[in-house]
C-alpha cells in the first residue's frame, strides 16, 4: 500500500475528509474509493440528471402513478439493504466490494413501464436512501457527506445516465413504452437495451477500479480491471431480464402477481444482505484479531512499566473498532501500586462513560455486562447495545478470587450489527491489559527487589567494614573469629577493643531482629560498646550500663542486643566479663583430662539484654584461663541451627565438637565447629547469622626450641 499516501487522490480525500488519515489501510483505501468516484462519476450523474429532465413525458406520471409508487417503495427497500459482491485482484489477495442491490431490476421495470418518468422513482428512492444513509453515518459518529453522496453519484451516473442511453437505443430498436407485448420475439429491443445498459455501467466505473488498483499497486492491472468489470455488469446482467416480466404484469393489470414477485425480490435481496452482513461481520473479526494481535506486539516492546499503555491504546482502538465508540479505563487505585488511573477512549470526542456503568459492572459476579437500548447524551433516540467486560488482575496471594482494576466499554450503532458478536474480541482487549499491568507489577517488584538486593550488598558491605581487618595475635595465646551471615547483612558481630595494658577486650553479640534493621542496630551498639569500653577498663559491667541508657537516649525501637563482653588479661589470663542475655560461653579446661573427659566452665548470664528496659545494671564475672584452655564464644546461630527435619544442632554438640579439637589451633577448632554445623544443615536454608570466637591459651612450652 505504499502508493496509497502519496496518491494526489489520497491528499484530496485526507483535506475533504480529515479522519482518513487515523483509519486503518483497508478504510482508507475504501475513502479514496469514495472520492475517486464522486470525482468520476460527478459529470455523468449531473448530465443524466439533465438529460432525464428534458426527455421526461410527465403526462406518464400520471398515467401510471399507482405503479410507480409500488416500485418506488420497492426501490427504496432495496436500496437500504444493498449486499457486496467481493471481486479477488490478484493472486496475493487483494480483493474489491462492489455494493450493488437488486434495485436496477426494478428500475428496468419502471422504465419499460413509463419511459424516462420511471427513472425519477429511483432518483427519488436514491436520494431517500442517501439520507437515511447520512442520517445513521451522522448517529455512530462517521462522515455523513462523502459516502451516501458518492453512492447517490454513483447511482445517477450509472443507473440513470447509463440507462437514458439504453433507452436511446431501446426505441430506435423500435422498442415501445409503456411496454406491453407478451411476445418473446419482441423482447429483443429490451435485451439489447439491458445490455448496452450494464456494459455502460461498467465502463463509467472502469476509472475509478483502475485508480484504485493503481493504489493497491497490483502488478497485474489489467486482470484486476478485467475481472472487476466483469463482476460488475455480471449481476444486472442476470437480474434485469426480469424487469421485463414485471412491465408485462403491469400492462396485464396483474397487481397481485406483481406485489408477491416484488416481495419474492425483496426477500432474496434481503436474505443477500444479511449474508453480505455476515461476512461483512466475519472480516471486521478477523480484522480486529488481526489488530489485537498487533496491539499485543506492541505491548510486548512497550516499557516494561506500562508507562505507555494509554497512548498504545489510544493508537490501536480506532484500528480495532473503527467505527464503535470504545473506552478502556482503569479505576483509581485503593492503594499505592504500579500502575495510574487513565481513560483511552475512541473517538475522542466521545463523552466519558457514565459512572453508573462501571459501578454495575463491579456489583455483579460475571465477567461482562450487557446494556440494552442505549442512548448517548442529549439524544432520545436508542443508538444500540454496549458490552462492558472487566480488567481484572489476581488478588493477592492472602486473599482469593479476581480485582476489577477497570473495563471496557464497546457501544456499536444497531445498523452496523450486534455488540455481543465482538464479546471475544472485547475480552482479548482487557486480557491484554490486564496482562501489560501484571507485567508492570512484575516489572516493579522486579526493580524493587534489584534494589533492595543492591542496597543490602551496599549495606552488607558496609557492615563487614565494622568487623575488625585483622585479628589480634598476642603472644602465648591464639584467636581465631568468624561471622556467616544469613542474609547480605547481619545483626551479630564481634569486635576486639585493644584497652591497653596488655588487656584485650572481646565482644560477641547478637540484635533481636534480622535484616536491614537489626544491622543499622548492631552499627549503633557496637559503636556505643566500643566507646564506653574505652572509658571503662576492667568494668564491662559499667560499660553495658552507660551503654544501655545511652540507647534509650538515642533509639526509640523494639528492638534488643544480646552480647557477652569480656576483658582479658593476655598476662595472668584472667577474663573479666558481663553476660548480658546471650548464649553462655564455654571455657574448656585442659587440665589432665583429653577430649571428652574435658571440664567445661560456663560463661552464664550476669544481666538482661541492652534495650529491653531503662536504669538496669550489669554484674561481672571472673574466669581463669590456664595454659591449654580453650574459650568459645559464640551466637545462637551455631546452637540452633536446624536440619531439613527442624532438629536443633544444640550446644552438646558443639561442646563435643570443641573438646575433640581442643588440641589444635584457634582457627582449626574455628573450622571444625562450623564445618560441623553446616554439614548438620544440610540443604535446610541458613535461618540465623553463625558468629564464633575462639580463644587458645597456647600451653606451656609451645613454641619453645
Amino acid at each position: 500500500m505504499s502508493n496509497l499516501e502519496n496518491s494526489r487522490f489520497y491528499q484530496t480525500t485526507t483535506r475533504l475528509w480529515p479522519e482518513v488519515a487515523q483509519m486503518d489501510e483497508r478504510r482508507q483505501i475504501r475513502a479514496v474509493e469514495t472520492i475517486v468516484q464522486l470525482v468520476y462519476l460527478s459529470p455523468f450523474a449531473i448530465g443524466g440528471l439533465i438529460w432525464l429532465v428534458l426527455r421526461t413525458d410527465y403526462s406518464f406520471l400520471s398515467d401510471h402513478l399507482d405503479s410507480l409508487a409500488i416500485l418506488f417503495v420497492a426501490m427504496v427497500l432495496l436500496l437500504l439493504q444493498p449486499f457486496s459482491v467481493r471481486i479477488r485482484l490478484d493472486r496475493q489477495g487483494e480483493e474489491f466490494d462492489i455494493t450493488s442491490s437488486m434495485a436496477p431490476m426494478i428500475l428496468w421495470s419502471a422504465l419499460f413501464i413509463s419511459g424516462a418518468a420511471g427513472l425519477w422513482a429511483m432518483v427519488l428512492a436514491a436520494a431517500v436512501s442517501a439520507l437515511w444513509r447520512s442520517t445513521q453515518m451522522a448517529r455512530y459518529g462517521e462522515n455523513p457527506v462523502w459516502e451516501p453522496l458518492s453512492t447517490f453519484v454513483q447511482q445517477m451516473g450509472t443507473y440513470i445516465f447509463a440507462i437514458m442511453v439504453a433507452a436511446t437505443i431501446y426505441l430506435a430498436a423500435d422498442g415501445v413504452f409503456p411496454m406491453i407485448s407478451s411476445e418473446a420475439g419482441d423482447w429483443i429491443p429490451a435485451i439489447i437495451a439491458i445490455i448496452v445498459g450494464a456494459l455502460l455501467a461498467g465502463v463509467l466505473m472502469l476509472p475509478v477500479a483502475i485508480q484504485i488498483d493503481s493504489l493497491v499497486g497490483s502488478s497485474t492491472r489489467l486482470v484486476n480491471v478485467a475481472r472487476f468489470y466483469l463482476g460488475y455488469i455480471v449481476l444486472p446482467l442476470i437480474m434485469s431480464p426480469f424487469a421485463i416480466i414485471i412491465a408485462i404484469l403491469n400492462a396485464e393489470g396483474r397487481t397481485v402477481a406483481l406485489v408477491f414477485i416484488l416481495i419474492g425480490i425483496w426477500l432474496v435481496n434481503r436474505l443477500a444482505h444479511h449474508m453480505s452482513k455476515a461476512d461483512e461481520r466475519s472480516r471486521q473479526l478477523a480484522q480486529e484479531f488481526a489488530e489485537l494481535e498487533s496491539l499485543g506486539e506492541a505491548l510486548i516492546e512497550a516499557p516494561a512499566d506500562a508507562s505507555t499503555l494509554k497512548e498504545v491504546l489510544a493508537t490501536y482502538l480506532p484500528r480495532i473498532f473503527p467505527i464503535e465508540r470504545v473506552e478502556v479505563v482503569i479505576f483509581e487505585p485503593e492503594e499505592k501500586v504500579v500502575w495510574s488511573s487513565f481513560r483511552s477512549g475512541h473517538p475522542e470526542s466521545m463523552p466519558p462513560v457514565e459512572e453508573d456503568v462501571w459501578n454495575r459492572m463491579g456489583r455483579t459476579r460475571e465477567a461482562h455486562v450487557v446494556f440494552s437500548d442505549v442512548s448517548l447524551p442529549g439524544e432520545r433516540y436508542t443508538f444500540g447495545d454496549a458490552l462492558a467486560v472487566k480488567i481484572t488482575v489476581e488478588e493477592p496471594a492472602e486473599e482469593s478470587g479476581q480485582k476489577t482494576i477497570g473495563g471496557v466499554y464497546l457501544l456499536r450503532h444497531r445498523s452496523v450489527g450486534r455488540t455481543i458478536d465482538s464479546l471475544a474480541t472485547v475480552q482479548s482487549l482487557a486480557s491484554q491489559v490486564s496482562s501489560a499491568v501484571y507485567r508492570a507489577e512484575a516489572h516493579a517488584e522486579s526493580m524493587a527487589y534489584q534494589k533492595t538486593q543492591q542496597e543490602l550488598e551496599f549495606a552488607g558491605r558496609v557492615q563487614n567494614s565494622f568487623l575488625p581487618s585483622t585479628i589480634p595475635d598476642p603472644d602465648k595465646w591464639q584467636i581465631a573469629a568468624k561471622l556467616v551471615p544469613a542474609r547480605q547483612t547481619s545483626g551479630d558481630f564481634y569486635d576486639f577493643i585493644p584497652l591497653g595494658d596488655e588487656l584485650l577486650g572481646i565482644i560477641v553479640a547478637d540484635v533481636s531482629d534480622k535484616g536491614t534493621g537489626a544491622a543499622l542496630y548492631m552499627a549503633l551498639s557496637r559503636t556505643l560498646i566500643r566507646t564506653y569500653a574505652m572509658e571503662s577498663k576492667l568494668q564491662p559491667d559499667v560499660a553495658l550500663t552507660r551503654a544501655n541508657d545511652r540507647i534509650f537516649t538515642d533509639t526509640e525501637t523494639d528492638q534488643f542486643v544480646t552480647l557477652i563482653y569480656g576483658i582479658l588479661d593476655i598476662s595472668s589470663g584472667v577474663f573479666t566479663y558481663a553476660n548480658a542475655g546471650h548464649n553462655p560461653g564455654y571455657l574448656l579446661r585442659a587440665g589432665d583430662g583429653v577430649g571428652e573427659s574435658m571440664e567445661v566452665d560456663v560463661l552464664r548470664n550476669t544481666g538482661i539484654p541492652l534495650g529491653m528496659f531503662e536504669d538496669m545494671e550489669w554484674k561481672q564475672a571472673k574466669v581463669q584461663m590456664n595454659p591449654g584452655d580453650v574459650l568459645l564464644l559464640y551466637s545462637d546461630g551455631v546452637p540452633e541451627a536446624e536440619d531439613a527435619g527442624q532438629n536443633e544442632y544444640g550446644d552438646d554438640s558443639f561442646i563435643e565438637v570443641g573438646k575433640v579439637n581442643a588440641h589444635r589451633s584457634a582457627v582449626e577448632i574455628q573450622d571444625a565447629v562450623i564445618e560441623a554445623v553446616l554439614e548438620f544443615t544440610g540443604d535446610a536454608p541458613q535461618f540465623d547469622d553463625i558468629t564464633l570466637v575462639v580463644v587458645v591459651r597456647e600451653p606451656e612450652g609451645l613454641g619453645e626450641d
